[in-house]
């Protein structure tokens, strides 16, 4: 009788004639997922061609390269279809090719803004945080501006409607009359937003940058007028 060896404990591998040690590789909270990536490929490479023993090298079996790439794809993939697609609505509704193509651009110019903004925070955007936008939401304050300018343009008569001056101070005043009523309504939709920003732990990071975002993009149409 002889005492035998240690049982392995956390053994890991698919071919079991080789030990194999297994190492997980950390992202630090504020880092950015592909410039991370990609420092973490070059130690690898640097590590097995200058560092390890022969016969021995170190194979990821696991990269978050693919799944990052799929996730952006798949936001740019919803904004654009859900902007193209907004876009045929406001044209098909509004019955006006250039009303709709003035609406429509609020979308971009939203995102630009809400971009610049989410940049300027250290914020990132990913599926969550870009991909719940509501469109809609977002050019109601444009349709009831452009709707307000089109029915003063329209009162003008005849006569007037070649007056260059007539047809600017008709647009100063249509905006005028909706811009406050505009703003309000924005203003009471991110309102509602506001206890999304009180939660913690999980809850807190998956709502949160949502409704960040939501915000951004709602208060950008308000600085138009």
């Amino acid at each position: 009788m002889s005492i035998g060896a240690k049982v392995a404990m956390g053994r890991v591998g698919k071919d079991e004639a080789d030990d194999i040690v297994q190492g997980v590789v950390l992202m630090r909270r504020g880092e950015k997922s592909l410039p991370t990536l990609e420092r973490v490929r070059q130690k690898v490479e640097q590590i097995n061609h200058g560092i390890l023993p022969q016969g021995m090298r170190i194979v990821p079996y696991y990269d978050r390269t693919n799944l990052i790439n799929i996730t952006t794809h798949t936001v740019t993939h919803t904004l654009i279809e859900g902007m193209v697609l907004v876009a045929f609505i406001l044209l098909a509704f509004l019955g006006d090719l250039r009303a709709s193509l003035v609406v429509a651009l609020s979308i971009p110019l939203s995102l630009l803004f809400t971009f610049i903004l989410m940049v300027l925070r250290g914020e990132s955007a990913n599926l969550i945080s870009m991909g719940a936008i509501d469109f809609g939401i977002i050019v109601d304050a444009s349709v009831v501006m452009v709707e307000n300018i089109c029915r003063h343009l329209a009162e003008l008569g005849p006569s007037r409607r070649h007056v260059e001056q007539m047809k600017v101070l008709a647009v100063q005043l249509a905006a005028q009359e909706v811009s406050r009523p505009i703003f309000f309504s924005s203003a009471i939709i991110v309102a509602a937003f506001l206890p999304l920003f009180t939660m913690t732990g999980v809850e807190g990071k998956v709502f949160g940058p949502m409704a960040l975002t939501y915000g951004f993009a709602l208060t950008a149409p308000c600085s138009w007028p």
